[in-house]
């Protein structure tokens, strides 16, 4: 993760750059690598106040903490930023697929109400299947790799789905699980 530190009216000690990098490392684990932070010391009379911003591609955490103390104020920021990556986490794991049956009894009372829903679904033999597209260029790759390449550049975008030809012209697919182990999918 990339960070900047700005330090008003105060100088950035050693041991505090340390102590805030250690805490976007367990933050970075949390939004990934491609975050970047902002940790901004700030100095008045007696109270000290630290500000860090964390901004992925999809949300920014801001963690503001006031205390006597540098580096208790710095832990309490990252606390808190730390707090908010974790609940955005959480909310993305809770919000999964539905099962068929409740997803085509859903189409099936729209239709009946008359809303103009476009639904992706193909039916075969009262059986439904949801169709998912996704039309994405970052996805994938314009010139032919080989997997230690593809590998990097599918962590370097963020994507879970990464399609690339290696030099023989063959097409390949790198899918990263929920657990975050990337599994190589090779197209017969």
């Amino acid at each position: 993760m990339k960070a900047e530190f700005t330090g008003r009216k105060q100088k950035i000690t050693k041991a505090l750059r340390e102590l805030a990098e250690e805490g976007l490392d367990r933050i970075e684990k949390i939004v990934g690598k491609t975050a970047s932070a902002h940790v901004t010391f700030a100095t008045e009379k007696y109270r000290h106040t630290v500000e860090v911003v964390i901004a992925t591609r999809q949300q920014t955490f801001v963690g503001i903490a006031e205390s006597p103390e540098e580096a208790t104020a710095l832990r309490e920021a990252l606390e808190k930023a730390e707090k908010q990556a974790i609940r955005l986490k959480k909310k993305k794991i809770q919000s999964q697929r539905q099962s068929k049956e409740k997803t085509s009894s859903k189409a099936e009372t729209a239709t009946r109400k008359g809303k103009n829903q476009v639904s992706l679904a193909a039916v075969e033999a009262n059986d439904s299947v949801e169709l998912h597209i996704v039309q994405s260029t970052e996805s994938i790759a314009t010139r032919p790799m080989a997997l230690h390449e593809a590998v990097k550049e599918a962590e370097y975008r963020d994507r879970d789905v990464f399609v690339f030809r290696d030099h023989d012209g063959d097409v390949k697919v790198l899918h990263r699980t929920r657990a975050g182990v990337i599994q190589l999918i090779e197209i017969p």
